[in-house]
């Protein structure tokens, strides 16, 4: 799993967003550190519809990072009532968060 979250990370940093999409589909089972991954790599390209869209998805696997980075997405595109409307969904929060 480790060198999934690797590889997708890479993906990311490339900018072959349309890439990691297909390459995370593809795998049989994901962690919550490839879900925060997808996420931050949509956000890091300004398509923050399709990081809430994963972000809401039935099987989505989140923790405090994941509500974050999205918080933190909403903020950099300056939504920030969708921000704080999240952030007080959040099951958890921590000093980042």
């Amino acid at each position: 799993m480790k060198r999934c979250n690797v590889f997708i990370s890479r993906l990311c940093k490339e900018g072959k967003i349309d890439n990691v999409r297909k390459v995370f589909d593809e795998m049989p089972e994901w962690d919550i550190g490839l879900w925060t991954t997808m996420i931050t790599g949509y956000l890091k390209y300004g398509m923050i519809r399709e990081a809430r869209k994963l972000f809401d998805r039935r099987d989505a696997k989140k923790n405090v990072v994941t509500w974050t980075a999205m918080a933190n997405g909403y903020i950099k595109f300056n939504q920030v009532k969708e921000a704080e409307r999240l952030f007080y969904e959040m099951p958890l929060r921590d000093v980042v968060s």
